[in-house]
């Protein structure tokens, strides 16, 4: 049985979340303590588990959890749990018992470690202003790999086992232990990152001379698919590319409604892309074709990424992103 929810010496033991950032290697190791004690422990015990990084204590390489509560309005715990919980909290009445829920609550931890900061809003706090004072833009897109997949909002997109994300970890570890050494120091390196909080986006098919451009604001997602048949408006003697974009604000980001006619290759819910002036990935939505990320304006299919079966990447570029749904193919870039 694990020793994870045992009585503990505050003395030694101290808060593993310091609201200042961590080394990686450091950060990366007291996570892995931790997914060591989660995988554990029972699966009767993980409602046990306060969904609460400030509940959390360590002491060399062993995790206890603080387990004085006093399940009010004024449990600190329970105050940190409404700021943090996970997305299905508010609909799934068992969510504290899901496998998924404390793979999502390791992300979490490590981001927090990280970043210095809680994850409020994690998937916002993936940003690159974060960590451009200790991470080179490769190690970054490494990290966010990790996380798009840690942190999706929907519980089946996310690491199913403790085994799994253990691995994801590990080789996160591995990828920044191998730029340290190339670096041949610490590292250090701060990344210059453009201020601008907009984006051009161009939709085109080679097949036909008209194109979609429009200028949009970040943080933002991108929701690509195929209009409706129903919805049609295109005359049977013009059958040109035609997009229609609509836009919405959802709390702090902006959301693009983006159907394409003309491209028999899409899916009517194709794909997803997230967006802020930092980072960006995209996201399959299952579709038939599935999704090129380019890692360049040349567009080789031999060093792109491919993604199928409702997989994610992180975009190559900050600046001049070529993406490939179907037939169509988006350009972001800075303005």
């Amino acid at each position: 049985m694990s020793d994870l929810f045992s009585n503990f010496d505050r003395g030694c033991f101290h808060p593993i979340f310091q609201h200042v950032p961590q080394a990686p290697q450091q950060a990366l190791d007291s996570v892995l303590c931790f997914v060591d004690e989660l995988d554990s422990i029972v699966a009767d015990y993980y409602i046990r588990v306060p969904h609460s990084i400030s509940a959390i204590f360590q002491h060399e390489n062993k995790i206890r959890i603080d387990t004085i509560r006093t399940f009010d309005e004024s449990d600190p715990y329970i105050q940190e749990e409404s700021l943090i919980g996970p997305p299905e909290m508010k609909s799934d009445r068992f969510w504290r018992r899901n496998i998924t829920r404390l793979t999502y609550f390791s992300c979490q931890l490590l981001l927090s470690l990280f970043s210095g900061k809680l994850p409020i809003n994690p998937l916002n706090t993936i940003t690159f202003h974060l960590f451009a004072s200790s991470y080179t833009d490769e190690q970054i897109i490494h990290i966010q790999e990790v996380f798009a997949i840690g942190l999706d909002p929907n519980p089946q997109d996310r690491y199913p086992d403790f085994k799994i994300l253990r691995n994801a970890f590990l080789e996160l570890r591995q990828k920044l232990n191998i730029h340290n050494a190339a670096a041949g120091k610490s590292v250090t390196q701060r990344i210059h990152l453009p201020n601008t909080e907009k984006r051009e986006i161009c939709l085109w098919m080679p097949k036909y001379e008209n194109f979609f451009q429009q200028t949009i604001t970040l943080p933002a997602q991108l929701h690509i698919g195929r209009k409706s048949a129903t919805k049609k408006n295109i005359k049977p003697s013009d059958p040109k590319f035609v997009v229609s974009c609509v836009e919405k604000q959802e709390e702090e980001c902006h959301i693009y409604q983006i159907e394409i006619e003309g491209d028999p290759c899409l899916s009517r819910n194709h794909a997803v892309i997230s967006l802020d002036s930092n980072a960006g990935y995209a996201k399959d939505l299952q579709s038939t074709h599935g999704v090129i990320v380019f890692r360049d304006a040349n567009r080789d299919p031999h060093t792109s990424t491919v993604l199928k079966n409702g997989e994610k990447a992180a975009c190559f570029s900050l600046e001049d992103q070529y993406i490939q749904f179907g037939n169509t193919f988006l350009r972001i870039r800075l303005i």
